[in-house]
């Protein structure tokens, strides 16, 4: 199958520092996200159990800001690509199905400059997809991304305060399926 997505995502961002003298936590953001998937479904012999693999990537604008005085930080998580796995059960012409995924994010801020570095994680999430026509499929997902600490970085380098950010993000996406096969 080959598809597009999209919906709405909310992240939260923690920022901590190497000493571990400071910690600002829930740094809220919202945004919209977007996207293309492929993948591919094989159901098991005279089962409802089917599993697959995808991949696909995300267009995404979660914005958050910081204002110290006179200084604000902007940082933005943004488009990411994904490989992962699902595994479900048909009911009736339903698709059931849990799924995980390793994703990788590219973020910006509003520091020239400034970046994360790597921003890697892992996607949890449940979804559903019902055919509405043939080789066609609507569906909705909820996916839950824990990005792993990154560490801020000026140019190619470490920052010199050692900040790093870890984020949480939950999307919830409505999905358009275009299907190749009988399954």
């Amino acid at each position: 199958y080959l598809g597009v997505h999209g919906g709405q995502s909310i992240s939260k961002t923690e920022l901590t520092n190497t000493p571990g003298t400071f910690s600002l936590n829930g740094l809220g953001s919202s945004g919209y996200v977007g996207g293309v998937h492929g993948g591919v479904d094989l159901r098991l012999p005279n089962s409802a159990v089917f599993a697959g693999l995808f991949a696909g990537y995300d267009w995404n604008n979660d914005e958050f800001s910081i204002t110290a005085g006179s200084a604000k930080l902007t940082a933005n998580v943004g488009n990411s690509w994904y490989v992962g796995g699902r595994a479900g059960v048909l009911v009736g012409p339903a698709k059931l199905y849990a799924l995980t995924a390793f994703r990788e994010a590219s973020w910006s801020s509003s520091i020239k400059n400034l970046s994360l570095a790597d921003p890697k994680g892992f996607d949890l999430g449940i979804g559903a997809e019902l055919p509405i026509a043939k080789n066609v499929s609507i569906g909705v997902e909820g996916i839950r991304t824990q990005y792993q600490k990154s560490e801020f970085m000026f140019g190619a380098t470490p920052a010199a305060t050692g900040i790093h950010a870890e984020t949480d993000v939950l999307s919830v996406m409505a999905r358009l399926n275009f299907q190749f096969g009988n399954f």
